[in-house]
């Protein structure tokens, strides 16, 4: 069975997103570098 994930995209510069920051390092760590930024949304 094939994983699958889903990503929704959001905007919102005024606030700092600690976790998608986290996120982000933990991608470019898996050596995809062309992340320019994460950001998570909680629903």
């Amino acid at each position: 069975m094939k994983k699958s994930w889903k990503v929704e995209v959001g905007y919102r510069p005024e606030i700092f997103d600690a976790a998608g920051e986290g996120l982000k390092r933990d991608i470019e760590d898996l050596g995809i570098k062309a992340i320019r930024k994460v950001s998570v949304i909680y629903q």
